[in-house]
């Protein structure tokens, strides 16, 4: 399955080879996470999934479904993961990563923007910005396919 990512480019995934036959339906019925995302995106009228890059090749998957069950494919936008200093995705591995942690340590939410949008050359890294005021500031095209560190035990 081929499709262009917006960020990544060019993409191509194998589905049967890469994972197989995959769950859309979990035993108590309730739909699993591919065809949930799926009717999800259809039914809100999505046309762009923007979504962390670790999951570019469930897109795969997803685009066969909406070609199965004739449902549009929006465009995707695959960002980079943000990484702790162990260059692993930020997870609870790294410690409380909550937004609350996070102030109680020091770090106010709109540091913790300026920080992230720092790493795209939106701002100074010392640069505090709400979401609203970053807005204007937004390109992904400015955006680098690399991993974001964010060293969380400086703010402990």
């Amino acid at each position: 399955v081929a499709f262009s990512d917006q960020l990544y480019g060019a993409q191509a995934f194998d589905p049967q080879a890469d994972t197989g036959d995959f769950v859309i339906f979990r035993n108590n019925g309730v739909a699993a996470y591919q065809l949930a995302t799926v009717i999800d995106d259809a039914v809100s009228g999505v046309d762009l999934v923007m979504r962390a890059a670790d999951l570019l090749p469930s897109t795969s998957r997803q685009i066969l479904l909406q070609r199965a069950l004739g449902l549009p494919t929006p465009a995707y936008l695959h960002l980079p993961l943000v990484v702790g200093a162990d260059g692993h995705r930020l997870a609870k591995r790294h410690g409380d990563t909550s937004l609350r942690s996070l102030r109680e340590r020091g770090l106010s939410a709109p540091a913790l923007v300026g920080r992230l949008a720092s790493t795209a050359g939106l701002c100074r890294p010392d640069e505090a910005l709400t979401p609203q005021a970053l807005l204007p500031r937004y390109a992904f095209e400015r955006l680098d396919t690399r991993p974001v560190l964010l060293d969380l035990p400086a703010y402990r």
